[in-house]
Protein backbone atom coordinates (compact mmCIF):
# COMPACT_ATOMS: atom_id res chain seq x y z
CA UNK A 1 0.00 0.00 0.00
CA UNK A 2 1.44 3.51 -0.98
CA UNK A 3 2.36 5.62 1.93
CA UNK A 4 0.28 8.84 2.04
CA UNK A 5 2.13 12.24 1.65
CA UNK A 6 5.55 10.66 0.44
CA UNK A 7 6.11 9.85 3.99
CA UNK A 8 7.99 6.57 3.65
CA UNK A 9 10.26 8.88 1.25
CA UNK A 10 10.88 11.55 4.15
CA UNK A 11 12.16 8.40 6.22
CA UNK A 12 14.32 7.24 3.76
CA UNK A 13 15.58 10.57 3.65
CA UNK A 14 16.18 11.10 7.09
CA UNK A 15 17.59 8.06 7.35
CA UNK A 16 20.30 8.80 4.73
CA UNK A 17 20.79 12.34 5.83
CA UNK A 18 21.18 10.76 9.86
CA UNK A 19 24.11 8.48 8.32
CA UNK A 20 25.99 11.09 6.79
CA UNK A 21 25.78 13.01 9.61
CA UNK A 22 26.90 10.57 12.06
CA UNK A 23 30.12 9.87 9.07
CA UNK A 24 31.28 13.25 9.58
CA UNK A 25 31.18 13.63 13.14
CA UNK A 26 33.27 10.74 12.93
CA UNK A 27 35.34 11.43 10.47
CA UNK A 28 35.68 15.24 12.70
CA UNK A 29 36.59 13.01 15.68
CA UNK A 30 39.48 10.92 14.28
CA UNK A 31 40.87 14.16 12.38
CA UNK A 32 40.74 16.18 15.95
CA UNK A 33 42.35 12.73 17.57
CA UNK A 34 45.17 12.55 14.57
CA UNK A 35 45.50 16.62 14.80
CA UNK A 36 46.57 16.41 18.77
CA UNK A 37 49.03 12.97 18.19
CA UNK A 38 50.89 15.29 15.21
CA UNK A 39 50.73 17.69 17.37
CA UNK A 40 52.58 15.94 20.34
CA UNK A 41 55.03 14.51 17.59
CA UNK A 42 55.69 18.02 16.61
CA UNK A 43 56.45 18.97 19.88
CA UNK A 44 58.47 16.17 20.47
CA UNK A 45 60.38 15.93 17.61
CA UNK A 46 60.98 19.59 17.86
CA UNK A 47 62.45 18.72 21.91
CA UNK A 48 64.57 16.08 20.54
CA UNK A 49 66.02 18.94 17.76
CA UNK A 50 66.77 21.62 20.52
CA UNK A 51 68.97 18.48 22.59
CA UNK A 52 70.67 17.41 19.39
CA UNK A 53 71.89 20.87 18.44
CA UNK A 54 72.79 21.55 22.21
CA UNK A 55 75.11 18.32 21.65
CA UNK A 56 76.28 19.95 18.64
CA UNK A 57 77.22 23.07 19.79
CA UNK A 58 79.22 21.14 22.52
CA UNK A 59 81.14 18.48 20.18
CA UNK A 60 82.24 21.43 18.26
CA UNK A 61 83.52 23.76 21.22
CA UNK A 62 85.49 20.41 22.03
CA UNK A 63 86.53 20.16 18.48
CA UNK A 64 88.05 23.85 18.91
CA UNK A 65 89.60 22.80 21.85
CA UNK A 66 91.25 20.12 20.09
CA UNK A 67 92.21 21.51 16.77
CA UNK A 68 93.88 24.46 18.91
CA UNK A 69 95.60 21.66 21.15
CA UNK A 70 97.00 20.14 18.05
CA UNK A 71 98.50 23.39 16.40
CA UNK A 72 100.55 23.78 19.81
CA UNK A 73 101.98 20.47 19.69
CA UNK A 74 102.71 21.18 15.62
CA UNK A 75 104.68 24.01 16.89
CA UNK A 76 106.31 22.19 19.63
CA UNK A 77 107.20 19.07 17.20
CA UNK A 78 108.26 21.19 14.75
CA UNK A 79 110.66 23.22 17.66
CA UNK A 80 111.41 19.78 18.77
CA UNK A 81 112.95 18.92 14.94
CA UNK A 82 114.79 22.20 14.41
CA UNK A 83 116.93 21.91 17.86
CA UNK A 84 117.75 17.93 16.37
CA UNK A 85 121.73 18.40 15.54
CA UNK A 86 122.49 17.31 11.82
CA UNK A 87 118.92 17.73 10.73
CA UNK A 88 118.96 20.76 8.42
CA UNK A 89 115.34 19.71 6.81
CA UNK A 90 112.56 18.81 8.73
CA UNK A 91 111.30 16.78 5.66
CA UNK A 92 114.34 14.86 5.98
CA UNK A 93 113.85 14.19 9.72
CA UNK A 94 110.12 12.87 8.51
CA UNK A 95 111.57 10.58 6.18
CA UNK A 96 114.06 8.96 8.61
CA UNK A 97 111.27 8.19 10.64
CA UNK A 98 108.99 6.92 8.45
CA UNK A 99 111.58 4.48 6.80
CA UNK A 100 112.00 2.91 10.48
CA UNK A 101 108.83 2.50 11.20
CA UNK A 102 108.38 0.66 7.94
CA UNK A 103 111.32 -1.70 8.61
CA UNK A 104 110.05 -2.32 11.68
CA UNK A 105 106.75 -3.87 10.66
Amino acid sequence: MPETNGRGRLDRIEAILDRVAAHQLAMQEQHERDFKQLMTWQVLAQDRMDRVDHKFDAFLERMDGIAERIDKLVVGIGEVIQRLPGRSSPLRWVAAVCACTSRSR
